[in-house]
């Protein structure tokens, strides 16, 4: 799911940083017991002019929080560089949470998820959804004979390889 980092010596705040997106559940003692679970899942969307899109869904669920370790929760969702510009929303409550970053392909960082007022409090939901376009991405081979070979992707998923003749 992520990484958990402690606090710092310039902060009480722990970080979490949600870098992989398959379903998991992170238990964090040292932040109030946290329980994190990521479930995840594929949709299509009808995209401007009329065509088909896939999208890859993301949903964290905070449980068992208490008051003062949600003080002391910094979230970070990572903008992966393979989804499709201005694709990213993150919602809580059905509400959109701090400012819609626009993503840019090629350019992954993390965004920050603000706590809403009051701070996080169990049973929150953070929603993402990242809409996935088709790219052709060589492989990583220096070999004269396979510098032509590359991988069809959608997203971070491998739909096949082709070859250019």
């Amino acid at each position: 799911m992520g990484e958990a980092l402690p606090a710092d010596a310039t902060s009480d705040a722990h970080t979490l940083y949600i870098s992989q997106f398959i379903p998991s559940t992170l238990r964090w003692p040292e932040v109030g017991n946290l329980l994190l679970t990521q479930e995840t899942g594929l949709s299509t969307q009808t995209a401007e002019g009329g065509g088909a899109r896939a999208v890859l869904e993301v949903n964290l669920t905070l449980s068992e929080l208490d008051a003062e370790a949600a003080a002391a929760l910094d979230l970070k969702l990572r903008a992966p560089a393979w989804a499709a510009a201005g694709s990213l929303s993150v919602l809580r409550a059905g509400q959109a949470v701090g400012s819609t970053k626009t993503v840019s392909v090629g350019a992954a960082s993390f965004l920050d998820v603000p706590a809403p007022g009051g701070g996080w409090q169990a049973g929150d939901v953070v929603a993402a959804s990242f809409s996935m376009v088709p790219r052709l991405k060589p492989i990583n081979d220096k070999r004269p004979a396979y510098k032509q070979v590359a991988a069809i992707m959608m997203g971070p998923y491998v739909m096949g390889e082709s070859t250019a003749r």
